[in-house]
């Protein structure tokens, strides 16, 4: 085993595009969820009933709401994780072909 190290910036950006698409979509999820709670809650209606259960279902939702906004937090907090890899690894490249062209008279970027 080598231990060198590999990067390839093309395929860590595709996969960073694919996250921004996940944590767009986990942020867009979370919103629709918090708009349509107040809905949801008044589907248990006004008699007794409604009344009792109301705390209940309100509850559950705001654990839901808090759930699927921790998921989409989570999410965001990864693509901007890979982000900054990737911009890492891009210095990192253009560092390290600049020595080599400027060590060996080629060059310069």
């Amino acid at each position: 085993m080598s231990d060198a190290y590999f990067a390839d910036p093309q395929q860590i950006s595709t996969g960073y595009k694919l996250l921004n698409d996940a944590a767009v979509h986990a942020a867009e999820l979370a919103e629709a969820f918090g708009q349509l709670r107040g809905d949801q809650v008044d589907w248990t209606g006004w008699d007794s009933w409604g009344r009792a259960v109301r705390p209940d279902v309100a509850k559950e939702f705001e654990t839901i709401l808090n759930t699927v906004t921790a998921i989409s937090e989570a999410v965001t907090g990864i693509e901007r994780g890979v982000y900054g890899g990737l911009q890492s690894i891009n210095q990192t490249q253009e560092g390290i072909i600049t020595a080599i062209h400027e060590s060996t008279g080629g060059p310069k970027h």
